[in-house]
């Protein structure tokens, strides 16, 4: 729906997730029992060897950092 990408891109996460659950994979931290208190070396082992994430938009140590604290906020929510 180019309409409304945001609203497109969410149902594909939600379809994503769901295939993922069907295969009886781990879809959060929370579920991969991932320790918050790990959150800034793994932000920091990302990036340390080849510098920023990504090709569309360069994501540096700080930014994987944020990401996984939504992700770690997220799993916490159920």
């Amino acid at each position: 729906d180019f309409e409304r990408p945001e609203a497109t891109a969410l149902a594909g996460i939600r379809r994503l997730e769901s295939f993922f659950r069907e295969l009886g994979l781990p879809v959060t931290l929370g579920e991969l029992k991932v320790p918050t208190d790990r959150l800034e070396a793994m932000a920091r082992k990302s990036v340390e060897r080849d510098g920023p994430l990504g090709s569309f938009a360069k994501l540096g140590q700080q930014d994987v950092l944020a990401i996984l604290r939504l992700a770690a906020e997220s799993a916490e929510r159920g």
